[in-house]
């Protein structure tokens, strides 16, 4: 399904970031910024992303690095957290885009909360500091700076949330140590992507992640895998970092009980990282880790719902 896109150069990397807006309607139209995870690309917003420009709102939805059609850096370093949160402010910077709500799945949920932590309090203005030279002092003369209104997180909860996971969380987490060796990219590539097949649960979306990592391979495996490597390596994870600060905006969880990766307990924990009273979670039934696939229009009236809400208040 093809959107309206634009190919954007942020941090020196090249990005293709889903932009569609129904001019017909009348204005304005609130930005929604949608984040994938692992291994999509924005491909997997593709029932939301019409829904969301129907009821009015403008949808950004980018490949982030590493995914889809998007630049892939071959250091694992390049995959740290920091720099992928910089590459989301950069595109928001290039689109001039000031107040906007966000939604992430998967790695884009972790990175939605980082961001969510980091743009709460104190503000944008330190987070934005923090970019390269080049987009960070792009943002000094503009008139509106990135701030976050709202965020849904789907799946994954608060990174802090798994300091001490129980044992069921660590027996579906299996595959973030697995991902660590060598020998991984391998494995998965085996047998017709057999291992991936049956990690996913056999899942529809398994043919079209094939399909792109044998277009360019290994690269584009690897690229991903790098994600895992920079960031949930057992030496140096994000899991033992500093606590984030508070976000201070209105957040929602959800998480769905066929879930083949996460236990509900992280995302029902996660609101203890929320300012008080601005929590809300969700839990949804028949869907499994990609629950916006599974459950379109279930996951579109949540979204539309929240959306609406926030704007009512």
């Amino acid at each position: 399904m093809a959107f309206a896109s634009k190919e954007l150069n942020v941090n020196g990397l090249n990005f293709h970031v889903v932009d569609v807006v129904d001019e017909s309607k009348p204005g304005p139209h609130p930005v929604v910024l949608l984040l994938h995870g692992f291994p999509d690309s924005s491909e997997v917003w593709r029932y939301q992303i019409p829904a969301l420009r129907d009821a009015g709102y403008r949808v950004i939805a980018p490949d982030l690095r590493g995914f889809g059609q998007s630049s892939k850096p071959l250091k694992q370093t390049d995959y740290k957290l920091a720099l992928l949160g910089r590459d989301v402010l950069g595109i928001l910077v290039q689109l001039g885009i000031g107040e906007f709500h966000l939604v992430g799945h998967d790695w884009g949920a972790v990175l939605a909360w980082g961001l969510a932590a980091h743009m709460s309090k104190p503000s944008s203005e330190k987070a934005l500091a923090g970019m390269p030279p080049a987009p960070g002092s792009a943002v000094q003369p503009l008139r509106v700076k990135p701030e976050i209104k709202s965020l849904a997180v789907l799946s994954v909860g608060h990174p802090n949330a798994y300091k001490q996971p129980d044992i069921e969380q660590r027996e579906k987490s299996w595959y973030i140590l697995f991902f660590q060796f060598n020998e991984a990219i391998y494995d998965l590539q085996d047998n017709d992507y057999k291992l991936l097949r049956d990690w996913s649960g056999n899942h529809t979306e398994a043919t079209q992640w094939i399909a792109h990592f044998e277009s360019d391979k290994p690269a584009r495996l690897l690229a991903m895998l790098n994600w895992y490597r920079a960031n949930l390596n057992p030496d140096h994870s994000i899991v033992d970092d500093e606590p984030l600060p508070q976000i201070m905006i209105p957040t929602k969880g959800v998480w769905s009980s066929g879930d083949l990766h996460q236990t509900e307990s992280p995302m029902k924990r996660s609101g203890q990282y929320v300012e008080e009273g601005k929590w809300t979670y969700e839990p949804i039934d028949g869907a499994g880790h990609w629950m916006q696939l599974d459950k379109p229009d279930h996951i579109n009236k949540l979204l539309l719902d929240w959306l609406q809400q926030r704007a009512a208040k």
